[in-house]
């Protein structure tokens, strides 16, 4: 006996901003399985605008860069509540840590493989991000 699953493909209208305003324009991507869907910049507010097909059914991966920096990641979402998400992003992101105090990956939401690169970014060998 086969299992068929179905993953539908929706069309993703979010509005995003970063917080605290950066005092440099950054740019902005979001990734699925490794394939960049869209990519742009902020404005001088730190806002900006995605639309991309999500449907892989994993996580859409969101990463910034700038000028002279690293690309990090921001946040990896695994489902939108609406197709129109409106959402707000912080430099340096909010990190979530185990009852262990250990940082948590962002993205496969494990400690065990993340290390601390130096007082503001850590690297998970797992997933090989940084954030």
């Amino acid at each position: 006996m086969h299992t068929l699953i179905l993953i539908l493909s929706i069309t993703v209208y979010l509005d995003g901003h970063i917080r605290p305003i950066p005092t440099t324009r950054l740019t902005i991507f979001v990734k699925e399985e490794n394939k960049i869907l869209a990519k742009t910049t902020t404005n001088s507010k730190g806002d900006f605008s995605l639309t991309f097909n999500s449907g892989s059914g994993k996580s859409s991966d969101f990463y910034y860069t700038g000028e002279g920096m690293d690309t990090l990641l921001l946040a990896s979402i695994k489902q939108f509540e609406n197709e129109t998400p409106n959402i707000t992003f912080s430099i340096p992101a909010r990190r979530k840590k185990n009852a262990a105090g250990k940082v948590i990956c962002p993205k496969c939401e494990k400690a065990d493989h993340v290390k601390q690169l130096n007082t503001t970014r850590y690297y998970c060998e797992k997933d090989k991000v940084k954030f």
